[in-house]
């Protein structure tokens, strides 16, 4: 089982630009592994990620990539001593990318751009040792 997290405070002078910067982000796993079979699940969290300025929608607009959180999965077999295949799954919920722009004029229900939704990825494998 694994577990890691960061929290960035980001401040400066007004030149600063922090623009693209993660400021939270957190990874939690687990993987159960016995004598040919090893299975992982791995969640990730991203936080809000502040992208370009808009000026057009105040000094304080901005365009955000939502915080989302998603889920990946893997399997794996050991067919013979020098044989293995493996399996694993991005994104099994297809939690959406969600892109926000918006300023503090900009009412709640009008800060959604642009939704998208593509899929959950999958990966086939196989690894040998000759």
């Amino acid at each position: 089982m694994f577990v890691n997290a960061t929290k960035l405070k980001l401040e400066g002078e007004r030149q600063a630009d922090f623009v693209g910067f993660t400021p939270e982000s957190a990874n939690l796993g687990v993987t159960f592994s016995r004598t040919r079979i090893s299975v992982m699940a791995k969640w990730n969290y991203v936080g809000l990620r502040k992208r370009g300025a808009l000026p057009a929608l105040g000094a304080d607009g901005y365009e955000y990539w939502k915080a989302q959180t998603r889920l990946d999965a893997s399997i794996g077999y050991q067919l013979t001593p020098r044989l293995r295949i493996n399996a694993s799954l991005s994104n099994v919920l297809n939690e959406p990318q969600i892109l926000l722009r918006y300023g503090s004029q900009t009412p709640q229900n009008a800060r959604q751009y642009r939704r998208g939704e593509y899929g959950a990825a999958i990966t086939l494998g196989i690894k040998g040792t000759f």
